[in-house]
This record gives C-alpha cells, sequence and structure tokens, in this order.
C-alpha cells in the first residue's frame, strides 16, 4: 500500500509540473503571437466575408479554417466549391498552393524532436506566421520549448478561426458590398514586396527574385514553377539540418576546419562517427574502414575458437 501512496503522489506531481510548464509556456508564448492576432483577424474577417458572399453556410469558412487551415488556399476553395466537381483539380491546387511547408518542415526538423505527442498538432498547424515564430523566437528562459511551440501554434489557428467566424457573423447581419475582396491575399503579397524593395537600400535580391519568377513563370508554366526550385531549396534545408545536427563539442573543431566542415557535411556518416570529427575528410573515413576491419577480425576469430 504504502507503495501504490508513493506512486500515486508522483504521478500527481508530474501532472501538477506539466500544468505549471503548460501555463508559463502559454505566458512566454502569447507576446510573440500579438502581431499575428492583428493580421489573421483582419484576414480571417475577409475570409469569413468572402465565403458568406459566395454562399456558403456559416459553418463552411469556420470548418474550413479549423481543418484545413490553409490561409490563400481556403480563399481559391471557395471558388472550387461553388464551382462543378473536381477533386483532381482540388488536389493539384492544394498541393501546389502549400507545398511551401515542406520547406518548413525541414528546416523545423531539429526543432520539433523530443516533443511527443505535441508534434502530430505542430505539423498540422505549421503555417507561414507560426513558422517565423518558433523558427525565430528567443524561448524565455524556463518556458518548456515544446509547450512554447504548441501554444503558438494553437494561438495562432485559434486567431484565424475566430476571424473568419467574425467575418461570416458579419456577413450574415451586415450587407456589405465585397467586390474584388478575393484579391485580399494578392495584396497582401504585393505589400510585402514593396515593403521588402523599400527596405533595402539597392533592391537588388527583390528584382531578381521577381524576375527570376517571371522568366520561370513563362517557360515552365504555373504548376510546374514550384517543382524548378523544389530539388534545390531542399538541398540547402538538408545541408542545414545535418550542420544543426552536429553536438556542441564538434562546432570548434569544425571552425577550425571549415574546407574538411564542408565537406564532412555532405559525407555519409558510417558505423559510431560523426561528421566533421577528424581534421581531414578521407582520413576520417580511412580510421572508420579500419575500425570495422578490425570488427570483423574480432567476429571472425571467436566464430573459430567455437
Amino acid at each position: 500500500m504504502e507503495r501504490v501512496r508513493v506512486k500515486q503522489e508522483k504521478v500527481r506531481e508530474n501532472r501538477k509540473n506539466q500544468t505549471g510548464s503548460a501555463a508559463g509556456a502559454l505566458r512566454a508564448a502569447f507576446p510573440f503571437t500579438l502581431p499575428v492576432l492583428a493580421g489573421y483577424l483582419f484576414l480571417g474577417f475577409s475570409y469569413g466575408l468572402y465565403a458568406h458572399s459566395a454562399g456558403l453556410a456559416f459553418w463552411y469558412p469556420v470548418s474550413m479554417a479549423a481543418l484545413v487551415y490553409g490561409g490563400s488556399l481556403e480563399f481559391v476553395l471557395v471558388s472550387m466549391l461553388c464551382a462543378s466537381f473536381s477533386p483532381a483539380t482540388v488536389f493539384v491546387a492544394a498541393l501546389v498552393i502549400q507545398a511551401r511547408h515542406l520547406f518548413y518542415g525541414l528546416a523545423m526538423l531539429g526543432r520539433y524532436q523530443r516533443t511527443g505527442w505535441k508534434k502530430f498538432f505542430l505539423i498540422f498547424g505549421m503555417s507561414d506566421e507560426t513558422f517565423a515564430i518558433n523558427c525565430s523566437a528567443a524561448i524565455p528562459e524556463g518556458a518548456d520549448r515544446g509547450w512554447f511551440y504548441l501554444w503558438v501554434t494553437w494561438l495562432d489557428q485559434l486567431y484565424w478561426i475566430a476571424g473568419a467566424a467574425l467575418g461570416a457573423l458579419t456577413g450574415m447581419a451586415i450587407r456589405i458590398p465585397v467586390k474584388g475582396i478575393e484579391y485580399i491575399m494578392t495584396a497582401m503579397f504585393v505589400c510585402i514586396f514593396l515593403d521588402r524593395i523599400r527596405s533595402e537600400k539597392q533592391g537588388y535580391t527583390a528584382l531578381i527574385g521577381l524576375g527570376s519568377s517571371i522568366l520561370c513563370l513563362a517557360i515552365f508554366g504555373p504548376l510546374a514553377l514550384l517543382a524548378v526550385f523544389q530539388k534545390p531549396i531542399s538541398q540547402v534545408l538538408e545541408r542545414r539540418n545535418r550542420y544543426a545536427s552536429l553536438s556542441e563539442s564538434d562546432l570548434p573543431e569544425r571552425a577550425n576546419h571549415p574546407r574538411m566542415s564542408d565537406e564532412a557535411i555532405d559525407a555519409p556518416s558510417s558505423g559510431s562517427s560523426l561528421p566533421g570529427r577528424s581534421a581531414d575528410g578521407a582520413g576520417g573515413r580511412a580510421a572508420d574502414r579500419a575500425v570495422e576491419q578490425e570488427i570483423s577480425g574480432n567476429d571472425a576469430r571467436g566464430e573459430t575458437k567455437q
């Protein structure tokens, strides 16, 4: 009985600690999401208003905000739901519009490790703004990392659902002219692009991106445009994740051997050795082969004795 009582006390203590860490992470995460609150309420309101003007019932925009949670994709889905039924078209459009999340996922592989059950919600709730916060925010000391990421994800989606619901309710209560409201996401991205040009002294990067996008659009077409950039972007993110996977003890050694570091990142690790442990990439691989040969020899001698 004493052992059972001690076990129950430990369970209650663990639950208390988890509750405390979750509440502390919420207090730490909420200020980071305030800019998202302002943006999502406005965009979500426009989306709900647009969905109602297209003839969709209140539960349509709210359900899509909760289950699809695709931002610009949801604006496109409104017109698709009002058109003839074409699952293949919807699938291709959703894949092309949301394929950027593939790169978000690659960039967050290391950060979302050891988050347990929270990882499913973190993956589903990934958005542009959530990715920006979780990727760049300095988590306050004492806040649980997994809960911090989860609260940022949940709060951002809650803001979007609330905005969509508010827009749909407003459309039901008040007759508002909404001509052109479907272009609100396009207008937002144009504003971001113009702000990027204004923030740079020369504006070369924004103009290069615009020119290359127009050129590739003319050559490959709209559906194949993303596939052109997918492989190089994936390689860059994979290289970045390999670098981040090295332990802190390896970083000073990598700094002393910059040439070796780049080769070691791209070279696959063998056995228990870590990339970048040796000062010479070829020497490290030779040492790994020597260790494997020695282990094979020991196994062969053991079988001979038996």
